[in-house]
C-alpha cells in the first residue's frame, strides 16, 4: 500500500486530474506542503512532551548523587581518596560544598525538581535538604571559609616571606653587613617566621580537614545510608528506563501520526471517488507528510534497538588484530550492494513507466489516425482511391468478408453491411 502510495505521489506530484497545475497553482502547493510539514511536527513535539524521560524523571542531581557515592565506596579510606582527581572524577568523599546552596537564589522547590520525580530520588533530595539545612552544617560552612581565608592570607604572607629570604641570602653571600642593609630583619628571623607560618598553615589545614568532615552529623549519616540501601535500585530503575523509552516514546508519536495518516488517506479516497480533484490531491499530500514522518521514526527506532555495544564490540576486534582493512572493504561492499539494489529498482521502475508512457501515447496516436481516416501507420492523409499508404505502403483497407467490400483497416465492424470483420 505504502509503495502505491509513493508511486501516485510522485507521478501526480503537480497533476491534478491528469492535469499540470499553473505556476501560481504549484507554488501555492509547495506551501501547502511546508505548512503540513510544520503542523504535523508541532504535533510530534507535543506528543513528546507527554513522556517523561528518564533524565527528567530521575533527575541529574539523583542521578550524579548515586554515581558519586558508588565512587566513594570504591575508596574505603579518606585520607587515600583526598588527593585523587580526574576529568570525570570530583574527590572521593562528600564535603561541606556539596551541600551547600544559595537559599536566596534557588528554593527548595527547585532542589526538589533537580532531583527528578522518582520517589526514592524525591526521598533522596529530602535527605539532601535535610543536610543542607541542618544548623551544626550552617556553622561548618561558617568557619569553614574562615579558615579558607586565613589560610589564603598565610600563604601570600610565606610568599612574600620567601622571596625576602632569598634576597638575605644573597647579602649574606655577597657579605653585606647588617647596618648597610636596606632590610629590616636577619635570615635566621625570617627563617623563624616562615617556620611559623608553615607551621600555622599545617595547623589551618588540620582544622579544615576535620570541620569538613561530616561524618560526626546526623543528618549526613542518614543521608550517606540512604544512598547507600538505595543507589542499587535507583541504577536499575533508570536503566530500565533508559532501555524502555525509545519504546514508549515512538509509540507515543505513532499515536498522532498513524492516525493522521490514516484519515487523510481514506479522505483521499473518498474525495477522489466523488471526483474532488484538488482536495484528494491535497488529502494524498498529507497523508504522504504523515507517512515520511512514521518511516523516519520507525528506522530510528530500529536504530536505537540494534545492539550498539555488539557493533562496538566487533570494530574494536577487527582493530584489535589490525583488520580494519577488511572492515573498510565489509563497509564499502555493503553499501554498494545496499544502493546498487536502490539504483536497479529506480532504473526498472523508470523504465516501465517509460514503456507504459510509450505504449499508451502510441494507442492514442493511433486512434487520432483512425478517427482522421489517415495511415494509422505514418499518419499521412491517403486519396480516396488508395488502398495501400504511398508514403510506407501500409494497407489502408480490407475487404468485408460478408459484403466483400472495403472497410477501415481497424474497423471491428463493416462499414457497409455492420457485420463484424474480425
Amino acid at each position: 500500500m505504502l509503495k502505491k502510495i509513493i508511486s501516485s505521489y510522485k507521478s501526480s506530484l503537480f497533476e491534478v486530474d491528469s492535469k499540470n497545475l499553473t505556476q501560481g497553482s504549484k507554488a501555492s502547493l509547495i506551501v501547502f506542503i511546508i505548512i503540513v510539514f510544520t503542523i504535523i511536527f508541532s504535533g510530534i513535539q507535543m506528543q513528546q512532551s507527554y513522556i517523561q524521560s528518564p533524565t527528567k524523571k530521575f533527575g541529574y542531581k539523583c542521578i550524579s548523587s548515586i554515581t558519586k557515592n558508588k565512587d566513594i565506596n570504591t575508596f574505603n579510606s579518606r585520607d587515600m581518596s583526598k588527593g585523587i582527581y580526574s576529568d570525570t572524577y570530583v574527590t572521593k568523599y562528600w564535603t561541606l560544598k556539596d551541600f551547600k546552596y544559595n537559599h536566596y537564589r534557588q528554593s527548595e522547590f527547585q532542589i526538589m525538581r533537580e532531583y527528578g520525580t522518582n520517589i526514592l530520588c524525591q526521598d533522596v533530595a529530602n535527605a539532601f535538604l535535610h543536610v543542607a539545612n541542618d544548623s551544626l552544617l550552617k556553622d561548618r560552612l561558617f568557619e569553614y571559609d574562615a579558615i579558607t581565608k586565613a589560610l589564603e592570607k598565610s600563604e601570600k604572607s610565606i610568599t612574600l616571606k620567601e622571596n625576602e629570604y632569598s634576597s638575605m641570602l644573597l647579602e649574606e653571600i655577597s657579605h653585606q653587613e647588617q647596618k648597610n642593609s636596606i632590610l629590616s630583619s636577619s635570615a635566621n628571623s625570617v627563617k623563624s617566621d616562615l617556620l611559623a607560618l608553615h607551621n600555622k598553615v599545617e595547623q589551618l589545614n588540620i582544622r579544615l580537614d576535620k570541620v569538613d568532615d561530616l561524618t560526626s552529623l546526623k543528618s549526613y549519616l542518614a543521608f550517606k545510608k540512604l544512598l547507600d540501601t538505595t543507589s542499587e535500585t535507583i541504577s536499575e530503575k533508570y536503566k530500565k528506563a533508559q532501555h524502555y523509552y525509545k519504546f514508549e516514546y515512538t509509540l507515543n508519536i505513532f499515536l498522532f501520526l498513524l492516525p493522521t495518516w490514516l484519515l487523510f488517506y481514506v479522505a483521499y479516497k473518498i474525495f477522489k471517488k466523488k471526483s474532488r480533484h484538488i482536495l484528494a490531491h491535497l488529502s494524498v499530500h498529507v497523508a504522504n507528510v504523515s507517512a515520511l514522518y512514521i518511516a523516519f521514526y520507525l528506522v530510528s527506532l530500529i536504530y536505537d534497538v540494534i545492539p550498539k555495544i555488539f557493533l562496538k564490540k566487533i570494530i574494536a576486534f577487527f582493530t584489535h588484530y589490525n583488520m580494519t582493512i577488511f572492515l573498510n572493504i565489509t563497509a564499502i561492499i555493503i553499501f554498494m550492494a545496499i544502493f546498487g539494489l536502490f539504483i536497479y529498482r529506480i532504473q526498472r521502475n523508470k523504465s516501465k513507466e517509460f514503456s507504459q508512457m510509450s505504449s499508451s501515447r502510441k494507442e492514442k496516436v493511433r486512434r487520432e489516425r483512425i478517427r482522421r481516416d489517415n495511415c494509422v501507420e505514418c499518419g499521412k492523409t491517403p486519396k480516396l482511391s488508395d488502398k495501400y499508404c504511398a508514403e510506407c505502403g501500409h494497407d489502408l483497407y480490407k475487404e468485408c468478408s460478408t459484403c466483400k467490400e472495403k472497410t477501415g483497416i481497424d474497423d471491428r465492424f463493416c462499414r457497409e453491411c455492420g457485420e463484424s470483420t474480425t
